[in-house]
């Protein structure tokens, strides 16, 4: 590609004068990386650039009030739920079990046992 400087800006002024020019950013994004005549690695970076604007991220928002501490949603969450009959409280039935000081304590392995 041994093309000079004033070749490629013949080229590039004779592309312009059949396309006209893009009128918006996201716009000349798109046509640099739509244009064959240019580098890949440029090609690459205009579309990766232009990425966020054509598919953009999902994402949560929440709107709270300004005095809604986390415990009062949570309360106000489970109301609601117990009025529509969707949720049902479970309790984690345990024993306390008192361990003498000094003798070690055994914690079972971590993991999924079967029952055979």
């Amino acid at each position: 590609m041994s093309e000079t400087i004033y070749e490629k800006l013949d080229r590039i002024e004779a592309h312009a004068e059949l396309e006209p020019l893009p009128t918006s950013s996201l716009a000349y994004l798109q046509s640099v990386y739509r244009d064959t005549a240019l580098p890949i690695g440029t090609r690459m970076r205009a579309a990766g650039m232009a990425l966020p604007f054509e598919h953009p991220k999902l994402s949560v928002v929440a709107a709270l009030k300004p005095n809604d501490g986390l415990a009062e949603r949570l309360e106000r969450a489970i109301a609601r739920s117990l009025q529509n009959g969707s949720f049902a409280p479970r309790v984690i039935e345990g024993v306390a079990v008192e361990v003498p000081q000094g003798e070690p304590v055994r914690v079972p392995e971590p993991g999924i046992k079967r029952r055979v």
